[in-house]
């Protein structure tokens, strides 16, 4: 596993032992260029993000969105992608992209591409295609400060979970690419959650 996946995944495993009040929203805001405001372009990337909450997709019951639309005028296509903690409600879910889309467009308002990472959502929008691609750039680690009883064992024990957790979830079905699980490491307890937007292959 690219050791940047590894890094994000982690992310939820060590959730329980931070404060994600101060830590989320996190926003990347792409160096791909920018757009001018009051353009088609906003205004495209607007509705966009706003159809977020109100499609009816049977996606989002699942907690993945995506869409893309053409900006008038210009040969340019928008993408947006969304994606929920596979455990989150749908009604949750909704809540969260909603409000990831708002703020996405508040913290970066005038790039052309953007990732805002929230406790238990993602937005992301660019004006090149993120549809079934693979991408781990940019990402958004967060390190857990605690020890373990025995860091080889632990960390061995560890390697094991999210090896079977990366195979379970990527073998997912179009809708949700998501496994949880846990063990034991001596006297420490490891729960972790692995997950992959479902427009990916199992590959």
């Amino acid at each position: 596993m690219n050791p940047r996946n590894l890094r994000l995944l982690l992310l939820l495993v060590f959730a329980s032992a931070i404060n994600a009040q101060d830590l989320f929203p996190h926003e990347v805001c792409a160096p791909t260029g920018n757009f001018t405001g009051n353009s088609t372009y906003q205004t495209t990337l607007t509705t966009l993000l706003s159809s977020i909450s109100t499609t009816n997709s049977l996606s989002l019951t699942y907690g993945f969105f995506n869409a893309s639309a053409v900006v008038s005028g210009a040969s340019q296509t928008l993408y947006v992608i969304g994606s929920c903690r596979g455990d989150l409600t749908a009604e949750s879910c909704r809540t969260c992209l909603k409000t990831s889309a708002s703020d996405i467009r508040r913290l970066c308002p005038l790039q052309k591409g953007a990732v805002l990472y929230s406790e238990n959502c993602t937005v992301r929008h660019s004006n090149a295609s993120i549809f079934g691609t693979v991408t781990t750039d940019p990402d958004y680690q967060l390190f857990n400060v605690n020890n373990v009883t025995n860091p080889d064992t632990y960390n061995a024990a560890l390697r094991a979970l999210l090896d079977d957790l990366r195979g379970k979830a990527a073998a997912g079905g179009s809708l949700r690419k998501y496994a949880t699980g846990n063990t034991s490491a001596d006297f420490d307890k490891i729960y972790a959650m692995v997950q992959c937007t479902p427009d990916l292959t199992e590959q």
